[in-house]
């Protein structure tokens, strides 16, 4: 059976409806600076699957409803779900991920929790932008999912099949006004070659 201190802190949190936990919040929660017992604290509360790891450092209460998207803007932040994740929730890229993929402005890196992939790819602070808030999680507005995909792949990186993708409802428009802040000739060079500036 979980112990006092345990349930105290498990209250604590729901209570202050805290989606991230960490020893270091738990300690401010709680009011208690000694480590070794904040520490065995988190160990009761793992043995009782009452939290959930997500990373080193930062859990979850284990009967939190949160999507996949919100864990992968907390697993790494700064992010937002772009990429081909983006453009499958939005009905372009027809088949679904098997990976979560976002964008980031700290270095690419994998993790792999459980049996789901999240995958996050650096770019620059100049283009990351043009995310919005839905459902408790950020990602990139369609046009800018695309050009995050084309931006990558006028590096070298990933690949990018335009015939795979239904087009239908991007505001070409708005991919314009985006695509005209980024200031790189073979990220141009690629719209070019590929006719997406003449839509």
């Amino acid at each position: 059976m979980a112990s006092i201190s345990t349930i105290k802190a498990i209250s604590r949190l729901k209570e202050l409806d805290l989606k991230v936990i960490s020893p270091t919040l738990l300690s401010k929660v709680l009011n208690i600076e000694n480590r070794h017992t904040i520490y065995k604290i988190f160990e009761r509360m793992e043995k009782y699957k009452l939290i959930q790891k997500l990373i080193k450092g930062k859990y979850i209460l284990s009967d939190l409803q949160m999507s996949d998207f919100e864990k992968a803007n907390i697993i790494l932040s700064p992010s937002y779900i772009s990429l081909e994740s983006a453009l499958s929730y939005y009905g372009i890229l027809p088949q679904f991920t098997y990976s979560i993929t976002s964008v980031t402005t700290q270095k690419s890196r994998k993790y792999k929790i459980k049996t789901k992939e999240y995958d996050y790819t650096k770019i620059q602070k100049a283009i990351f932008s043009d995310f919005v808030k839905k459902d408790n999680f950020l990602i990139a507005i369609p046009e800018k999912a695309l050009i995050d995909l084309i931006y990558l792949a006028s590096k070298n990186i990933g690949s990018l099949n335009l015939s795979d993708l239904d087009l239908s409802i991007i505001n070409w428009k708005t991919f314009d006004k985006i695509k005209m802040g980024i200031n790189y000739k073979p990220f141009q060079n690629y719209i070019k070659t590929h006719n997406l500036d003449n839509r």
